[in-house]
């Protein structure tokens, strides 16, 4: 390991014994070198820790504590960390061979960008490939107007350089961290993707989206968070009504909200985002929030019994060819 290196990639593990010999190789097999790489074992009571034990690698720095969930232990290896840049692995995942050296030149040429991630293709719990993937925006206008309503960014792909945390803070909540850290970074700085497929994420029973039960209000909360600013005090409760329809979040809904209402909230937020963070409205794909709220707003008539049984059946229809269309 160099006496500085560039890179600290953050591993932490729990309970991952199953996977974690792969996501290990998968980092130390990188054709850029110049890393240092910190598991964090937070607290397994599985076989993680023998597996880890037995990779030998001088870049390796190993650490145990008790269980303390996962934004604090990323907190921790922040701390420990020697690099100028973060790298992060979750312990399920596998990073392709290329990751951080396509990462690393594209940080070099573009200064500015603080935060940096990657395209993603799923892998199934067995390590199989799916024909599925994370494709999301690549330049900074329209990855910040997503971050106002919800996370395009796939945590095991991002590289976030460390001078930016001076600004944003470290990790500050165990459930949906990452949504909450990259909200606070667009604030004040560049964020991209690469649409390359860097990452295979693995999709497990156990993801958070799975297992935690109030996953939709804790996204409904940072996503109010972030429009706030951009609405006056009396439409406040149409944004509550709009983000609820936008998370499918229904369960808090008052009232039937009209669709050309809302429609013109959306509308009025986004332009006022675009002027008070000097953006270019044809940069942040507006329409492709506004059609999305449509079929949201669809999908909330069906779902909520709003809509008869023939109108119903015609807009599961359309939604499914939606979402077809999405995924391909």
């Amino acid at each position: 390991m160099n006496d500085q290196p560039l890179i600290s990639v953050l591993l932490p593990v729990y309970n991952a014994e199953n996977y974690i010999r792969a996501s290990i190789e998968s980092i130390l097999n990188q054709t850029y070198s110049n890393f240092e790489l910190i598991i964090l074992n937070d607290g397994s009571t599985d076989g993680s820790e023998v597996i880890i034990k037995e990779f030998k690698d001088k870049r390796i720095h190993y650490v145990f504590h008790q269980n303390r969930g996962l934004a604090k232990t990323l907190n921790v290896g922040i701390k420990l960390s020697n690099g100028s840049i973060f790298a992060r692995q979750d312990a399920d995942d596998i990073s392709l061979p290329r990751r951080f050296e396509e990462q690393i030149h594209f940080l070099n040429e573009h200064p500015t960008v603080m935060l940096l991630g990657t395209g993603a293709q799923i892998i199934d719990e067995k390590g199989n490939l799916q024909q599925a993937f994370h494709n999301h925006p690549t330049l900074s206008a329209e990855l910040k107007t997503d971050l106002l309503f919800n996370n395009p960014f796939v945590h095991s792909s991002v590289m976030i350089r460390k001078e930016v945390l001076n600004l944003s803070g470290n990790y500050t909540a165990d459930i949906f961290e990452d949504y909450t850290l990259w909200s606070a970074i667009a604030e004040t700085s560049e964020i991209r993707n690469l649409a390359d497929y860097l990452v295979h994420y693995r999709q497990v029973q156990s993801g958070i989206s799975q297992t935690t039960s109030d996953y939709k209000k804790v996204v409904f909360n940072q996503s109010l968070h972030n429009c706030l600013p951009y609405v006056e005090k009396e439409q406040e409760d149409d944004l509550k009504n709009l983000l609820r329809i936008h998370h499918s979040y229904y369960k808090w809904m008052t009232a039937h909200p009209s669709f050309h209402q809302l429609e013109s909230l959306l509308k009025q937020l986004l332009l006022d985002f675009s002027k008070k963070k000097n953006l270019d409205p044809a940069e942040m794909n507006i329409d492709k929030q506004l059609t999305f709220f449509k079929r949201s707003y669809y999908s909330y008539k069906i779902d909520s019994g709003i809509f008869p049984v023939p109108i119903k059946l015609f807009y599961k229809i359309k939604r499914k060819l939606y979402l077809r269309k999405l995924q391909s």
